[in-house]
């Protein structure tokens, strides 16, 4: 019973942040064709992060991948007017292959 509670909860917040919460939508007037890889790309949304980077995260590689699945920076002003949601269109092959390009990079790191 308590953790039917926590999850009517949880869905509660979810709903209601989705619908009162702002949006950025970048898919408005956008392509949803990759014009890499030839395929038609998924719409998907993420939270935008507020505060500092993490820079050893940023990809070098938008050129060879232009639409993976991404975190979207809202800078590093936290105020309550600012959106929280932002939508926007992804390749799964630029995905893959950036996850692919990533894990590389992180075995070959003598860090």
């Amino acid at each position: 019973m308590k953790y039917r509670i926590q999850i009517i909860l949880v869905a509660f917040v979810m709903i209601t942040c989705a619908q009162s919460c702002k949006t950025i939508d970048a898919t408005i007037g956008a392509k949803d064709y990759c014009r890499v890889h030839d395929q038609k790309m998924k719409k998907t949304r993420t939270f935008i992060k507020y505060g500092l980077r993490d820079m050893k995260n940023i990809s070098t590689d938008f050129f060879e991948y232009p639409y993976p699945k991404i975190n979207h920076y809202g800078g590093c002003v936290i105020r309550k007017d600012r959106p929280r949601i932002y939508k926007y269109y992804y390749c799964t092959q630029c995905n893959k292959a950036q996850k692919k390009e990533k894990e590389k990079h992180e075995s070959t790191t003598l860090y």
